[in-house]
Parts: structure tokens; sequence; C-alpha cells
């Protein structure tokens, strides 16, 4: 777990703009507006209609091309 933590991209990004002189207020301030925009999806995704039952595999499988055996997804 630890040589994963190791590599995680948040803070390994967080690193690097340390590096460039990136101030802490900066960084906070940047994770703020992050987690605004997160929260944001989050409502816009909870308060959007249920799709309808006969599109949730639309987009999952190809449409248009019949698989090599002749049928369809």
């Amino acid at each position: 777990l630890r040589e994963w933590l190791a590599k995680d991209p948040i803070d390994k990004g967080a690193a690097y703009l340390r590096q460039q002189d990136v101030s802490e207020a900066e960084l906070a301030a940047t994770r703020a507006e992050i987690a605004a925009d997160i929260e944001r999806a989050i409502d816009a995704a909870e308060s959007a209609p249920d799709p309808r039952p006969e599109d949730t595999l639309r987009h999952v499988y190809a449409e248009e091309r019949p698989l090599p055996n002749g049928t369809r997804a």
C-alpha cells in the first residue's frame, strides 16, 4: 500500500507545482476550486432525470456493426 501511495498522481502533481514555486495558498485555492467543480458535477448528476430503461446499454456496444459471428451486441 505504501508503494502505491507514493505513486499518487495528486501528491506527485502538488510536489511538482511546489518545485515550480507555486505557493501553498495557490494550491489550496486550486483544490477548493476543484472540490467545488466536483460538487457541482455531483449535484447535476443527482438532479438529472433517470435514463430510460431502453437507453441503458446505448453507447456500450457498437450499434451499427454486427459482431464477427453476424449477431449484434
